[in-house]
């Protein structure tokens, strides 16, 4: 899932859009795979320090931590850096890239905003529909999507606060 942001991928999904100059693509691309690269060495950091202030914590003789030890520093499991990789796997960016098409961007302002903002290409495109176990009812999670914040820069934003008109 992380390949997908490899920065040669995404500035060639973005060169395919029409208007898009290769440099620009190029730039949006190196972008986006810095952002991915550096959230993730923090996400593995902070999973490695909370499992190493369980052992220190813990002060038993057995390893119940999820980490081995070798030359006296502690290593994370192979199981436990995939599964932290697996419950934080980011969606897809070819369907990131077809909600702001959709929203009525062009190829130019999507690289514009990668370069600018890479974590949008991570962002979750749509809401989705959960079923909350006690009350047995259906509800859209909106809490910062990719759609709603769109569409919130653009309505609410844009439109309301600024009064301006798409062209």
């Amino acid at each position: 899932p992380l390949g997908q942001y490899n920065r040669h991928l995404v500035a060639t999904r973005l060169s395919e859009l029409p208007g898009v100059s290769p440099a620009l693509a190029i730039q949006a691309g190196n972008a986006v795979q810095q952002h991915v690269l550096q959230r993730t060495a923090r996400r593995r950091l902070r999973l490695f320090l909370r499992k190493r202030d369980e052992i220190w914590d813990s002060s038993t003789t057995n390893n119940n931590s999820g980490m081995t030890f070798k030359n006296g520093n502690a290593i994370m499991n192979e199981k436990d850096a995939s599964n932290m990789l697996a419950t934080n796997t980011p969606n897809d960016l070819n369907q990131v890239i077809q909600l702001l098409l959709e929203k009525g961007l062009t190829g130019t302002d999507i690289c514009t905003i990668f370069s600018h903002t890479p974590s949008v290409a991570l962002m979750r495109p749509t809401a989705v529909t959960t079923r909350d176990r006690q009350q047995d009812e259906t509800r859209e999670e909106e809490n910062n999507t990719l759609d709603s914040t769109v569409t919130r820069a653009f309505s609410d934003l844009l439109s309301k606060s600024l009064e301006l008109r798409k062209y």
